[in-house]
């Protein structure tokens, strides 16, 4: 009877946590406080486009996250000026000089387009969104990066194998407004080393068929990926099975990590990630990204970490003022 009313109390106890919002933190000290979340500061989250507001985030004073809003006033506009021509890449198209926005590719004017040397772009039913569909083997670039825009529209997609058995390729930049990449869409790129994920709201990597199907599979030479400071989720899938991946860095504002996003990643040994510990620790991970979670994580700071937080935690890092890379700070008795 005794345990029966315990487990009552205990179970009434959490549920008045939730409503209000009361919750163990981090008082450094390397113990626990209960107090009631208070959130009464927000952080702009720097997402505004040129066209629509950006959102700010409540924040507790124990660094907890919130609700997100819509931060009225805040849309950039379009930053209109001259835009000098560009040649034609195996990737991106070239055009003629123009006047048009600098940061979304809005043009006031509609320039001469020379096509991609060896990128197919398909256009969407709606006529709304483009598709990168494929990249022939004679493209000799190293460097590919799927563009925001082309033809003043979004480009929203990677086909299925798009970019299969490009060997070339050593670094690849995913655009802000791809939401679905295609089944084994960078399958075999042997040679790819570097990933930049811009991708703010992927919802899928490619599909998982058996360790086959996912959009990095077998991509044997990829040894770290840049998530964006926009970026909000990694999907399911997306780099499992890339055994050489060592580092990723993850921005901020991501809150969630899908299932088996980083499954038999086993060469992955540090994270760099751009928050503080107490979101790190609070952001959702899916079931299957152990390679990840056994990782050492990184907390940035853009000046050498003073004594209490050296304290505080062993594992800071910066970017290099000269390679702007990740790079550890380095204990002075060590």
């Amino acid at each position: 009877m005794k345990k029966k009313l315990w487990l009552i109390l205990l179970a009434t106890t959490s549920m008045f946590c939730l409503v209000f919002g009361i919750s163990a933190c981090d008082d450094k000290s390397g113990g626990y406080t209960m107090h009631t979340h208070s959130f009464t500061n927000f952080v702009y989250n720097n997402d505004a486009t040129c066209t629509e507001d950006g959102t700010e985030t409540e924040v507790c004073t124990c660094g907890a996250k919130g609700g997100i809003r819509t931060k009225s006033g805040t849309a950039l506009g379009h930053d209109i000026k001259p835009l000098p021509a560009k040649e034609a890449t195996c990737s991106e198209n070239g055009y003629s000089a123009h006047n048009g926005c600098s940061r979304c590719g809005y043009t006031e004017e509609t320039p001469e387009y020379t096509e991609a040397l060896h990128i197919k772009y398909e256009l969407n039913d709606k006529g709304t969104a483009y598709t990168v569909e494929d990249l022939d083997n004679s493209c000799t670039d190293q460097e590919v990066a799927i563009p925001k825009f082309y033809k003043g529209l979004p480009v929203t997609s990677i086909g299925n194998s798009a970019f299969s058995y490009c060997r070339e390729l050593t670094n690849v930049t995913i655009g802000n407004y791809v939401t679905t990449i295609g089944l084994n869409a960078f399958f075999e790129c042997s040679g790819l080393q570097n990933v930049i994920w811009n991708a703010e709201n992927c919802i899928r990597g490619g599909t998982y068929l058996g360790s086959y199907g996912t959009a990095f599979i077998n991509c044997t030479n990829l040894n770290s990926v840049t998530f964006g400071e926009n970026v909000k989720t990694i999907p399911a899938y997306t780099f499992s099975h890339c055994s050489k991946l060592t580092s990723v860095t993850i921005g901020a504002n991501v809150i969630s990590i899908e299932y088996a996003a980083f499954e038999d990643c086993s060469g992955l040994k540090t994270i760099y990630y751009q928050g503080p510990a107490v979101v790190w620790e609070n952001i959702p991970i899916a079931n299957n990204n152990t390679d990840l979670t056994s990782a050492t994580c990184y907390y940035f700071t853009e000046d050498k970490p003073t004594a209490e937080e050296w304290a505080e935690w062993d594992y800071w890092w910066h970017y290099d003022p000269e390679t702007n890379e990740p790079t550890p700070w380095i204990k002075e008795n060590q």
